[in-house]
């Protein structure tokens, strides 16, 4: 895992799909992929690298959320 993330440590810019979002938001089920997910997105967190995503990609973790039953996102999620 540690080269991975020396190697986003590396980019100015990341593109972050779907996947990622689901390792983090789905991390019990994901227990292999989610500690990278939390990685990535505590890089982007730090301001070490800049993520973006699009708007497919949001469409597509909101419809999975509210295909396993949630209506939000949980709180440790959210934006500030």
């Amino acid at each position: 895992m540690g080269e991975v993330v020396d190697l986003l440590r590396g980019c100015d810019l990341v593109g972050i799909d779907t996947n990622c979002f689901i390792f983090q938001l789905e991390s019990d089920y994901c227990p292999q992929q989610a500690p990278l997910a939390q990685e990535l997105f505590e890089l982007v967190q730090s301001g070490e690298v800049r993520g973006v995503t699009s708007t497919i990609t949001i469409t597509e973790v909101m419809t999975s959320l509210d295909g396993w039953g949630r209506r939000t996102l949980p709180t440790s999620t959210r934006c500030s």
